[in-house]
């Protein structure tokens, strides 16, 4: 990898000399190859080598699929480059990045994510990694040009809606276990459930949502009504 010393004008070419033997100590030939190509046409060359070698410590198993997919977020992303420094196994655990998913599939995912979490694990904890990993996900298929920006910014806003759905039908059962089921009387005079939407405003509404978009979101309920469990809100 000595041609890549030669190649490449590194912000640091001491530590970058240090992280490059680091490094090749755990790759093949061809894998070094492919290396030197990767980080040739990195935007960010210096950033992914530092933190390729802080992977060569953990005996991560490199193949030329994780190199490339390591390098692209390496070089784009700082807080998924963290996240996967934590977390290496999820670049191996990356799935259909082929395609575009549904609001549907990102549900019924997260739904096993729920099903299958730690004792303890806190709600907002399980929606954050789900997040973070189906972001690293997506941020593949851009960096690496297998999808159309109208394709990106409609799977952010599939992830978001399907993230807003699952928390809001979770936190609507918890409040009806404690305080029972709003409800309220309809024209006839009769009781009726009193139901709750969530509306999209903004690049969420017009599925364009991108990375740091915020969501702009209004909540709209059926009438003023109370519950019905023994802690009643009324």
């Amino acid at each position: 990898m000595q041609q890549l010393l030669e190649r490449i004008e590194f912000r640091d070419p001491t530590r970058a000399q240090r992280e490059v033997a680091q490094i090749a100590g755990v790759l093949d030939p061809e894998l070094r190859a492919c290396l030197d190509s990767l980080l040739a046409a990195s935007p960010d060359p210096d950033r992914a080598l530092t933190h390729l070698s802080h992977l060569s410590d953990k005996q991560f198993a490199f193949s030329r699929e994780t190199l490339r997919d390591l390098v692209a977020v390496f070089s784009y992303s700082r807080f998924l480059s963290g996240e996967l420094l934590q977390n290496p196994q999820w670049i191996a655990a990356v799935e259909d990045s082929d395609r575009v998913w549904t609001t549907a599939e990102y549900q019924s995912a997260l739904a096993e994510c729920f099903a299958a979490r730690p004792a303890g694990a806190a709600d907002a904890l399980v929606l954050a990694l789900f997040r973070r990993r189906h972001i690293l996900r997506i941020l593949l298929r851009d960096v690496l040009g297998s999808a159309s920006l109208p394709e990106i910014t409609e799977e952010l806003s599939n992830l978001a809606d399907a993230i807003l759905e699952t928390s809001y039908r979770r936190i609507r059962s918890e409040l009806v276990e404690r305080h029972g089921t709003p409800r309220y009387r309809d024209e006839r005079g009769q009781l009726a459930e009193c139901c709750m939407a969530v509306i999209a405003l903004g690049k969420l509404g017009g599925q364009e949502l991108n990375y740091s978009s915020d969501i702009d979101l209004m909540f709209v309920y059926k009438a003023n009504g109370e519950t019905s469990g023994p802690h009643a809100i009324s």
